[in-house]
């Protein structure tokens, strides 16, 4: 009963990403079909369609962020061979200059050459949409276990303290760069 009563609430919790136009569309289909009678015969039918469909795209979701969070290139990796610790006791000219090297190589184009920002700014947001992703698997991974699904979900591949240290290198490498352009 509880994987079930699980499920459903998170199955509500993922209907916070349905946007206001579509919510309106939904609430007009829904008085369109109470008008007809439409609901009640069909009430099982409408119920599977929906919880089967918020489970494939919750599935779907923590794929998508597994794969971007394995991505080798991500900025997550960078001088993975390093611990953290090591890496907060290097000085920060040294790590500065590499990163810079790295964005560089990574950004740096022959069509802009002569573009010193975009380089930097494209970091920026990589390293952010990092962040977010790895917080977006932290919050469903979180409400998967608060209900006992996170084994039907495929969650067991990725630590979740991985993922804490990722975050924590992350933030320190942006602090660290975002502090030294200023």
């Amino acid at each position: 009963m509880r994987p079930l009563l699980g499920l459903i609430t998170l199955i509500i919790a993922s209907s916070c990403v349905i946007s206001l136009s579509v919510t309106e569309k939904l609430s007009e289909f829904i008085e369109f079909a109470n008008s007809k009678s439409l609901i009640l015969p069909n009430k099982v039918f409408i119920t599977s369609t929906l919880v089967s469909g918020s489970c494939a795209f919750i599935i779907l979701k923590i794929h998508k962020l597994k794969e971007r969070i394995k991505e080798e290139n991500n900025w997550s990796r960078w001088n993975e061979s390093l611990s953290f610790e090591t890496l907060l006791l290097l000085p920060k000219e040294q790590i500065i200059k590499e990163i810079t090297i790295d964005i560089e190589k990574k950004y740096y184009t022959q069509r802009n050459l002569d573009n010193y920002i975009n380089p930097f700014q494209s970091f920026n947001n990589d390293v952010e949409n990092e962040i977010k992703d790895l917080h977006n698997f932290l919050f469903i991974s979180k409400n998967l276990e608060i209900f006992g699904l996170q084994n039907i979900c495929f969650f067991s591949d990725i630590d979740i303290s991985d993922v804490y240290s990722k975050i924590q290198r992350l933030s320190y490498i942006k602090n660290l760069f975002l502090v030294w352009k200023n």
